[in-house]
C-alpha cells in the first residue's frame, strides 16, 4: 500500500493565487449584481414559486438555511 495522502479537504493556497472556482464565483457575482439580471433572476424565482411551491422550497429556499432553522419541533 502506498503513502499517497488522499485528504478531502483542499489544500491551503498560499499568497494570492486564486482558484478556478473563486474566480468562476467572483464572475457571477458581478453577472448577478447588475439591474438587467436581477430583473431577470427575480422573474425565474417568482415563476418557479408559483409553478411548484414545494420544490421551491425544497432547491431554492432550504439550502439557504442552517440545519437548526429546520428543527420544526
Amino acid at each position: 500500500m502506498s503513502n499517497v495522502d488522499v485528504s478531502i479537504k483542499p489544500q491551503k493556497r498560499s499568497g494570492r493565487t486564486t482558484t478556478g472556482r473563486s474566480r468562476t464565483l467572483a464572475r457571477l457575482d458581478r453577472l448577478a449584481a447588475g439591474k438587467k439580471s436581477q430583473k431577470a433572476l427575480e422573474a425565474t424565482l417568482e415563476a418557479m414559486l408559483y409553478e411548484n411551491p414545494l420544490r421551491f422550497f425544497r432547491e431554492i429556499i432550504r439550502p439557504l438555511l442552517r440545519p437548526e432553522d429546520l428543527d420544526f419541533e
